[in-house]
């Protein structure tokens, strides 16, 4: 399951993710959008660049939003296990029926919901062989790549200028990043944390390739990953990501 990390923003409208039909005109002007999003900015942002995400998102998407989607992980301070709690802004996962379900925040603007559905949509046609924080990696990296492209703000802290003046994705921003944000940071020689022991504090490490799985003492930044909390369901309905 793919998750991304919330941005910051202002209180929301009522009326964010309502259906709206305009795809191009004065609706597609920025500064006429809604302090917080809707279907109508975010075909503004993919049409028609970006058809085929939205076409993937209608044929195969189940989309929800909420108020507030939030995990509480389990991380080692160096002295104890303790609760860390990630603030989302979505996640995605396989239903394993055919469905890619992603979630969405209400309380984001146009640019920040339109980052989230393409880092989310990334997610769904990542490979399961994939560690999550490869999966975290490809999807910030590429998802940086083309806000970039899109002219949105992105994440600065996230790219770098070359020497030519072209602004790029900064890969080891995005590694220190995706290492210290989230929780699960692959060990250099391949093993994954997937349990704990309070007391004494320790780790539980399984290494993917080989199937074998080994206990050690807690270090500090040792985590995982929780179950999504969310507040306030409501469904978006798929046909709505469409470009005509």
């Amino acid at each position: 399951m793919g998750r991304e990390l919330r941005l910051e923003e202002p209180s929301q409208r009522q009326d964010a993710g309502a259906k709206v039909a305009c795809i191009t005109g004065d609706c597609c002007n920025p500064a006429s959008w809604p302090a917080h999003w809707d279907m109508a900015c975010i075909r503004c942002i993919f049409c028609p660049d970006d058809a085929e995400v939205m076409s993937r998102a209608r044929a195969h998407g189940e989309f929800w939003v909420y108020d507030e989607i939030y995990y509480d992980d389990p991380y080692f301070d160096g002295k104890a296990w303790i609760t860390r709690r990630f603030h989302g802004g979505g996640f995605a996962y396989d239903d394993g029926n055919g469905k890619k379900v992603v979630g969405l925040l209400r309380k984001v603007d146009c640019a920040a919901a339109a980052e989230t559905i393409y880092h989310e949509m990334w997610h769904t046609a990542q490979p399961d062989t994939m560690t999550p924080n490869e999966k975290e990696f490809d999807a910030y990296y590429n998802t940086e790549l083309w806000t970039i492209r899109k002219g949105l703000s992105g994440r600065n802290y996230l790219r770098m200028t070359d020497s030519y003046g072209n602004t790029l994705p900064d890969r080891d921003a995005i590694t220190a990043y995706v290492n210290e944000t989230y929780p699960q940071a692959v060990q250099p020689d391949g093993w994954i944390i997937d349990d704990y022991i309070k007391q004494p504090p320790q780790t539980r490490e399984f290494n993917e390739a080989t199937g074998e799985a080994r206990w050690r003492p807690s270090r500090e930044g040792d985590g995982l990953y929780a179950e999504a909390q969310k507040v306030s369901e409501a469904n978006l309905e798929a046909a709505e990501f469409y470009c005509e």
